[in-house]
């Protein structure tokens, strides 16, 4: 499959030092293409339907009973993600892609249009520290850090606008939450201190938002008010 370069993420005209190789192919053969091709076929694309949760718990997130989950469980359908297009890139499947627009379709449509939430919790326990249903430290901010990753490894590849649009959202959730607010994330995640500790990654993510929509162009944007410090925004 090609490997071209994603000329529309190339809005702000600053070549990044480190980039995948433009115009590069990849042609897997023998064993190893059997493998990859097995589990496209029998693992990746069949997963949304042999495990429905990692996509439907964003969907039903505000109905009762509220459902008791792992603290990470959010995380999965951004790790879906991120797995899937790297395979995509590889191989080319047409099934694999069918597949990877329709869960980034049902993301955006679970996605809160207000504040960009995309969790699995009911609206009163968005971004909280405490689960009241399983009493443990949630995971929540770095389920969002995931799902954007792997929608904006998406969007690279296709550009497709709603996973921009749904990656940008989170961006400014987490803007709001703890830059404008002057909210400390290790100081209030003192019970989650892998996710805490690992708060520098969605410099990553936010970056790469930030670069391929440099104007930010919603209304009441905070992604683009001001240059992202993954130490501010820690602290």
């Amino acid at each position: 499959m090609p490997l071209r370069h994603a000329d529309h993420l190339n809005v702000t005209g600053h070549v990044p030092a480190l980039e995948r190789a433009r115009d590069a192919s990849l042609d897997l053969r023998g064993v190893v293409r059997e493998y990859v091709d097995a589990v496209i076929d029998h693992w990746v694309i069949p997963l949304p339907e042999t495990n429905p949760a990692i996509v439907e718990m964003f969907e039903i997130r505000d109905a009762e009973p509220y459902r008791a989950y792992l603290p990470w469980s959010g995380e999965f359908a951004g790790k879906y993600l991120t797995g899937a297009v790297q395979l995509w890139r590889l191989t080319g499947s047409a099934p694999l892609r069918e597949r990877i627009a329709g869960v980034v379709a049902r993301l955006a449509e679970s996605q809160d249009p207000v504040d960009g939430y995309l969790g699995p919790y009911p609206k009163a326990e968005r971004l909280a520290l405490w689960d009241s249903t399983t009493n443990e430290w949630r995971w929540d901010l770095w389920n969002h850090y995931h799902l954007m990753l792997g929608l904006l490894l998406w969007f690279e590849d296709t550009g497709d606008q709603r996973a921009l649009g749904c990656a940008r959202a989170i961006a400014d959730l987490v803007c709001a939450r703890f830059l404008q607010a002057k909210t400390a994330i290790v100081d209030e995640w003192t019970g989650e201190r892998e996710c805490a500790g690992k708060v520098s990654v969605y410099a990553g993510p936010l970056l790469m938002a930030l670069r391929a929509d440099p104007n930010a162009a919603g209304p009441g944007s905070d992604l683009g008010a001001a240059p992202i410090d993954p130490v501010e925004l820690s602290r």
